[in-house]
């Protein structure tokens, strides 16, 4: 009696170990399922070609003279985009495709919520020459959780953001203008408000123009930026950054702060010289 009791308590231990592994097994594959990268195959047939993440960064990085087409709307792409990507909100498509090339690799990076406005938008354009046209599998959201990097506008409220910035003070700023001939100094305001005053030696690329006009800036000096206050001089900082400058100092408080230091700088040193005389 005793020795059935004991096989059956074996044989319940047995059952629930098996239980047990078939248990944990069913969890792993399922967690296994939801962690595959964003770059898995398509589960559902579509009428486009597809790119995927990592395969457009390889594209990127050797320069394969590829046009990203970025089809979301003016604001997100202001928000964060690909570096380079040229922004023509989808429906605009038609009338505005023409500053495309046709002879050029082209990849769509789309919101990818409606496969059928995707696939017309790939249509059209074959239909006007475009022979390489492929779609960046998953837009936007596909790329960032793949980590690849992108442009951003610049939140100041972002953690992330607020660590691509590195403060210049306004006092370290003054001593770097005196004694450092090795400076690139960027002012980032709209040309009207830099030719009506700006800082000696500065140099003029609104921040509209950063990405586009990147290549002006050297890379062999000290580059310290400045908008027209503390907000837009952040964003620059923060995009210059995304663009590859990874030591530019930003003017803390920006140039209108900037005025007000040198202004009650200049009035202090006139009431020593009076007191003095």
């Amino acid at each position: 009696m005793q020795k059935n009791k004991k096989e059956n308590l074996i044989f319940l231990i047995g059952i629930l170990l098996i239980g047990f592994v078939f248990l944990i097994t069913f969890i792993r594959s399922g967690i296994k399922k939801e962690a595959v990268s964003s770059d898995t195959q398509i589960d559902t047939p579509v009428d486009y070609s597809i790119t995927y993440s990592k395969d457009l960064n390889d594209k990127i990085k050797q320069k394969s003279g590829i046009q990203i087409v970025d089809l979301r709307s003016q604001s997100d792409f202001a928000e964060e985009h690909i570096m380079d990507s040229i922004n023509i909100p989808q429906e605009n498509l038609q009338k505005e495709g023409d500053i495309l090339d046709p002879e050029k690799e082209t990849i769509l990076v789309t919101y990818t919520d409606s496969k059928e406005a995707i696939a017309n938008s790939v249509k059209l354009l074959e239909s006007n020459g475009f022979n390489n046209v492929s779609v960046l599998y998953n837009g936007m959201e596909g790329w960032k959780s793949g980590l690849f990097s992108t442009v951003a506008n610049g939140n100041p409220d972002s953690i992330l953001d607020q660590s691509k910035i590195i403060y210049i003070s306004l006092e370290e700023f003054q001593s770097a203008l005196n004694t450092n001939d090795n400076l690139s100094i960027l002012d980032v305001r709209e040309p009207s408000e830099f030719e009506k005053e700006n800082i000696h030696n500065s140099i003029n690329i609104p921040l509209s123009q950063l990405e586009t006009r990147k290549n002006e800036i050297s890379k062999l000096k000290e580059i310290i930026v400045y908008g027209k206050d503390a907000t837009e001089s952040f964003q620059a900082g923060s995009k210059l950054f995304d663009l590859g400058f990874f030591t530019t100092k930003t003017l803390d408080g920006g140039f209108d702060i900037w005025k007000e230091f040198v202004a009650n700088s200049t009035a202090s040193k006139e009431s020593t010289t009076t007191t003095s005389e």
